[in-house]
């Protein structure tokens, strides 16, 4: 299968499914527009949950130091050439310097067209995992592991905090954190 099909299967069923129906409300209102089918999803995704995490990847947990000046001005270029990809257009006059990278958005259009299209192939509502308890514990397995990480910083908020609720906090923590390395 095509890289594009392991980046898909990453990604929610029930955000797929929201992919799916935006591509399908355009349709109907613009039928015959095939871009705007895909750029209502790929807008979305790469605008609102791709780039911010190449551009700020610290924050995604992606790595654990923050990125130097170079570095970050690396990843910024790397998203606008991301983004420019996602929404199918080149880059004009008001950036020239980023005309370079217009011979690899041609190259690739096609092959992000049919990337947003797979990633919105999911036209039926999946079943819901409310109650199962999977959503639950994958949500509270994330909120531990941001606490664990940032344990230091919530210690030294800790003399502030009035109510005692960081106390509690890194109780918690430790308890699972400990609970957690007794039981690999």
């Amino acid at each position: 299968p095509p890289l594009g099909y392991f980046f898909c299967v990453c990604v929610s069923s029930p955000l797929r499914y929201v992919f799916h129906c935006l591509q399908e409300s355009v349709m109907d209102r613009w039928p015959d527009n095939d871009m705007v089918r895909t750029r209502v999803v790929s807008s979305f995704f790469f605008l609102r949950l791709v780039g911010p995490a190449v551009i700020k990847p610290r924050l995604f947990h992606l790595v654990t130091d923050q990125p130097s000046e170079n570095a970050q001005r690396s990843l910024t270029l790397i998203a606008k050439c991301i983004q420019n990809l996602a929404n199918l257009v080149e880059f004009g006059a008001k950036e020239p310097f980023m005309g370079c990278v217009n011979p690899f958005i041609r190259s690739n259009r096609q092959k992000m067209i049919q990337f947003i299209d797979q990633l919105s192939n999911v036209p039926h509502c999946p079943a819901s995992t409310v109650g199962t308890g999977v959503g639950v514990a994958r949500e509270l397995a994330t909120i531990h592991r941001l606490c664990f990480t940032h344990l230091p910083a919530i210690r030294k908020k800790q003399d502030g905090d009035k109510s005692g609720d960081l106390r509690k906090l890194i109780a918690v923590t430790e308890m699972i954190s400990t609970r957690e390395v007794t039981h690999r």
